[in-house]
């Protein structure tokens, strides 16, 4: 057999070898991207207007410098998405305050918060946390 083929064949093998270990770690292998050490956002006020802003405190470690898709839902029986926002903190444990703008046009009520944080792994992973918040009120702004 010509060498050329012989040589094809094998470099072939060994990529396609080298691409199903590459899958195979990254669908398998345990990572960790983030611990949340909240039950639930405490929220700081619990009475915010139609337009402020709703504080809630968090405590987290992140473990991997990836930027999360960060999308909340405020719900009162029917759910009210925000704008979805990009993050990238540091790595390392924090405890913060978020800040939520609440928009004028929510109505007047009782509502939860519920986060939701994607991280984009690899072209195959992606890992979802999702929290909710302590009720907070939403009254008539000013």
């Amino acid at each position: 057999m010509n060498t050329l083929k012989i040589s094809l064949i094998y470099m072939a093998i060994v990529s396609i070898l080298f691409g199903v270990g590459l899958m195979a770690y990254w669908l398998l292998f345990p990572q960790q991207v983030l611990k949340i050490h909240d039950g639930k956002f405490k929220i700081a006020n619990k009475i915010v207007e139609q337009g402020g802003k709703l504080v809630y405190t968090t405590t987290f470690c992140k473990y991997q410098n990836i930027p999360v898709q960060i999308t909340r839902t405020m719900t009162d029986g029917l759910i009210f998405q925000l704008p979805p926002m990009t993050s990238n903190l540091p790595i390392g444990c924090q405890t913060r305050n978020v800040a939520v703008e609440i928009p004028h046009s929510l109505p007047v009520g009782t509502y939860t918060m519920q986060s939701t944080f994607q991280y984009k792994m690899n072209p195959l992973r992606d890992f979802v946390f999702t929290v909710d918040s302590e009720e907070f009120y939403v009254v008539k702004g000013k």
